[in-house]
């Protein structure tokens, strides 16, 4: 789905007390492959976890990692930007948080790439 434009683009970082370092099965590319940012969020892996909804009951939860823990991150933030302002687009949410709502990330992409820097969603 990356490579369709006008598609929000999220990849994992580990769930710890930095949330800078790429998962180890994040699969991320060069940016200029792609239109619009690649945006990182937690989604463990590494030895690290998110807690999530689990479908053994309505109210489970449990330990779980992969770049589908990290997607509901910016769904959410998206979700309560486009709450708290009804109006606001999506092309102006993604300027947010590109500008406001993250941080940046080096990231070390296998050669011809090299060093690319890629936004984490941060809520301020």
């Amino acid at each position: 789905p990356s490579c369709v434009p006008q598609v929000i683009k999220v990849s994992s970082v580990r769930n710890d007390s930095t949330g800078i370092t790429l998962s180890g099965f994040a699969n991320i590319a060069s940016q200029s492959n792609y239109t619009g940012p690649i945006l990182l969020a937690p989604g463990g892996g590494d030895g690290t976890n998110i807690r999530s909804a689990f479908p053994t009951s309505t109210t489970a939860t449990g330990l779980m990692s992969g770049t589908s823990q990290a997607a509901p991150h910016v769904a959410g933030m998206y979700a309560a930007v486009k709450a708290a302002s009804p109006g606001v687009s999506v092309a102006d949410i993604t300027a947010w948080v590109v500008s406001t709502g993250s941080i940046p990330v080096t990231v070390n992409l296998p050669a011809p790439a090299g060093n690319q820097v890629f936004r984490r969603v941060k809520v301020p």
